[in-house]
C-alpha cells in the first residue's frame, strides 16, 4: 500500500511539474485487468514519442501508472541468496 501510495504520488508531482492536469485527462488509475490492457495497448501505440511532446508526457505518465499496477499485481520477490 505504501509503494502504491507513493507511485501515486510520484505520478501527480510529474503532472503537476510539467502542467499537464489539463493536457492528460484521459489518464485514470489501473484498477482492472481490462484497464492494464488497455493502458499497455496505449503504450505500444505511443511507445516511439519524443520527450517534451505531448505524446512523451502521456508516455511517461501512463508508464509510472502501469508499473504501479505491476507492482501491487504482479510483485517480484526478491531472490533467496
Amino acid at each position: 500500500m505504501i509503494l502504491r501510495l507513493k507511485n501515486i504520488a510520484k505520478t501527480r508531482i510529474f503532472l503537476l511539474k510539467n502542467n499537464m492536469f489539463s493536457k492528460i485527462m484521459n489518464l485514470q488509475s489501473i484498477k482492472t485487468e481490462q484497464d492494464y490492457n488497455q493502458a499497455l495497448q496505449r503504450l505500444e501505440d505511443i511507445f516511439d514519442a519524443k520527450p517534451d511532446t505531448k505524446d512523451g508526457d502521456e508516455l511517461e505518465a501512463l508508464a509510472n501508472l502501469i508499473e504501479e499496477y505491476e507492482n501491487e499485481n504482479f510483485p517480484i520477490e526478491a531472490p533467496n541468496d
